[in-house]
Order: C-alpha cells, then structure tokens, then sequence
C-alpha cells in the first residue's frame, strides 16, 4: 500500500479521463480520504464519480456537500452499520449518529446519492440495538437511495473469538 497525495489523484484523472472517455469513475478504496474529497470538492471533473467513504464532520457541512455534486460526485457509498451509537461505539467506529444524520440530509439535499451499509448481528448489538437501526432507516428511507444490509460472520474458531460471548445459532 502506497497512498497518492490527493493532487497526484486529480492530475492523473484529468489525464486519464480524455483518452480513456469513462462514463463514470468508482473510486474503490475502502474510503477516500478526507483529504482527497476535500481536494475532489475543489475541482471539476469532466466524468460523474462515486466512492466509499466514512461519515465526518465535513460532511455535515451542506456547502461542502453540494461542491462535492458540483465536481462530479453522483453517489457517497457509506458504512453506516448501525442506527445505534451504543453499537457504533462498542466497535471503535469513531462516528457520531449525530453527525451521520446531518451528514445524510446535506448529500441528499445536495442531489448525491446514498449507498448505506448496514450491519447487523455485532456482539455488541441487543435486539434493542437492531430496533434502534431499523427505526433509523426507515425515518431516513426518503435520504437512503440504496441499502446494503449484512449480518456479522465471524469465523467460529478465528483470532479474539475467545474474548466474545458470542453462540452458534440456533438450527432448529
């Protein structure tokens, strides 16, 4: 792995979108760097572009939204996982539901499009958890545009199982 410093991204797509004539650009690392979109936010590539990203503060900033749409951006894809921020802190996810929340209106009101991932079945989630995640999507169901739900797979003997009270289900 070798980051790109977010200006070397923009000068190879200007120079890659003319020859090759895309007619989108995915980005498809696991998500663009605040840096890379704030630079992507400043400037107007010629090709609609999506790519996964993590929700952040700037994001609940409508103005930044709508440079992101001016520069191209069609759709975020997002790892919302959880509508509880009970279950989004017991794994260090390091976002507030808060913020999530703005940051969706803004890209909705912005014209961008919302891949959301969920995930359901974490150890640290209760069936209130899960309500709380299904109580989210459905007063965000005219912001989501599109739902990727997930139930959490651990492998039964993988690393730090032993430290998660966690039980086979039930087949019956």
């Amino acid at each position: 792995y070798r980051p790109i410093v977010p200006n070397q991204v923009v000068i190879q797509l200007k120079r890659l979108i003319p020859r090759v004539k895309p007619s989108l650009v995915h980005f498809t690392d696991n998500a663009l760097s605040p840096a890379l979109l704030n630079t992507l936010s400043r400037e107007l590539l010629d090709v609609p572009w999506y790519g996964f990203i993590r929700v952040t503060r700037h994001l609940a900033d409508l103005d930044f939204c709508k440079a992101l749409k001016r520069s191209g951006c069609v759709m975020l894809q997002i790892g919302l996982e959880s509508g509880s921020q009970e279950v989004l802190d017991g794994f260090c996810k390091g976002m507030d539901l808060n913020i999530a929340q703005k940051a969706l209106e803004n890209l909705k009101n912005a014209g961008i499009a919302i891949y959301a991932y969920l995930l359901f079945g974490t150890p640290w989630e209760t069936e209130a958890d899960a309500i709380k995640t299904l109580e989210f999507t459905v007063r965000n169901s005219e912001i989501i545009t599109f739902l990727n739900l997930a139930i959490f797979n651990l492998p039964a003997y993988g690393p730090r199982t032993d430290v998660l009270n966690a039980s086979p289900l039930d087949s019956g």
